[in-house]
């Protein structure tokens, strides 16, 4: 006699820890996807403050107002970003070893976003 066992037979832990495991990764990496949509949002967010206080295009604001523009363009553009901290996050808590590198990935990304930002108020 032959029994096969199907996947609805094996809901034991360990095969919902696999599940998470695997969709926890597969979000973080597929939050990546919508980084170009979030860097257009972010850059027409930078640039409203500007329209809305009156900047010429091209004229350089205070300081602070640059860093204001940037935050505001970092916090639209981080957003995919931070989902796919998050989901690595759970994914390494569930014990995979490839959710490194989403996370390595968008820590990498979050820093040399922030390097930019800075670079660009004080020039």
């Amino acid at each position: 006699m032959v029994v096969v066992m199907t996947t609805l037979q094996n809901d034991g832990p360990a095969d919902l820890e696999a599940r998470t495991r695997v969709s926890a990764l597969v979000w973080a990496w597929g939050c990546y996807l919508f980084l170009p949509v979030s860097f257009f949002f972010a850059f027409a967010a930078g640039h409203l403050p500007y329209l809305w206080f009156g900047y010429a295009e091209g004229e350089p604001g205070p300081w602070w107002f640059n860093l204001l523009a940037g935050v505001i363009a970092f916090g639209v553009l981080w957003i995919p970003v931070g989902l796919s901290l998050l989901f690595s996050r759970k994914a390494i808590r569930a014990g995979s070893r490839a959710a490194w590198v989403p996370m390595a990935i968008g820590l990498v990304l979050t820093a040399a976003v922030l390097v930019a930002l800075v670079v660009a108020t004080f020039q």
